[in-house]
């Protein structure tokens, strides 16, 4: 019997940050850990589509704007609950490893900016 789709996305997704794994099924730790970042993921078959179609608007526009001045922007979604004073930022996994890089490569923060 294989491996649950959740702990091989956490896997996969902490290795890509270059982070520590943690936690699994102990709930008092995070899924990833190192010295700038806690990370918690969660994993699903599906989720809202509208929260793709933020980012894909996202990046199209991004692109728009690149052509126009030759800036490279990352793009970036932002979801605002009403009544909440905080707002949630998204943005795709590849598109901070392209701006970000890794977390630590071989214990060396790692800065692509």
């Amino acid at each position: 019997m294989g491996e649950k789709a959740w702990k091989t996305t956490e896997r996969r997704e902490c290795r890509r940050l270059g982070i520590q794994k943690l936690g699994g099924t102990r709930k008092d730790l995070p899924d990833g850990v190192d010295d700038n970042v806690v990370v918690e993921i969660k994993y699903s078959k599906n989720f809202p589509q509208w929260i793709t179609e933020i980012l894909n608007e996202a990046k199209v526009k991004a692109k728009e704007f690149q052509q126009r001045d030759g800036k490279d922007r990352k793009p970036i979604g932002l979801l605002k609950r009403r009544h909440c004073p905080d707002t949630i930022i998204l943005m795709w996994g590849s598109d901070w490893r392209d701006w970000y890089g890794v977390i630590k490569t071989n214990g060396t923060a790692t800065d692509k900016r």
